[in-house]
């Protein structure tokens, strides 16, 4: 018998922004989800039940999502709310 998961609870309006951020970030990226897993080596459909809603979107995806869609953690955040960013951060090159 299959166990069912308890359901998720609704988003908070911070991960509504980050996650509009990475959708942003995905488009200009062009490469496909399953592309973008496969480089973070995340499994097939992981990053697809973020973006739907069906996992929580957590620190660590962004932490590993950042170096292969060039953004720090602090970039996106800025980009979520945005902010300029004037913090002295290291910055990925584009």
């Amino acid at each position: 018998m299959k166990k069912e998961r308890a359901p998720r609870p609704p988003r908070t309006e911070a991960e509504e922004k980050l996650l509009q951020a990475l959708r942003e970030r995905l488009a200009q990226d062009g490469r496909s989800i399953s592309e973008i897993e496969r480089l973070v080596g995340r499994g097939h459909g992981t990053l697809s039940n973020v973006l739907r809603g069906r996992s929580e979107l957590r620190l660590h995806h962004l932490e590993t999502l950042g170096p292969v869609l060039r953004f720090t953690l602090p970039e996106i955040v800025a980009e979520a709310y945005g902010i300029k960013l004037t913090l002295d951060f290291p910055r990925r090159p584009r």
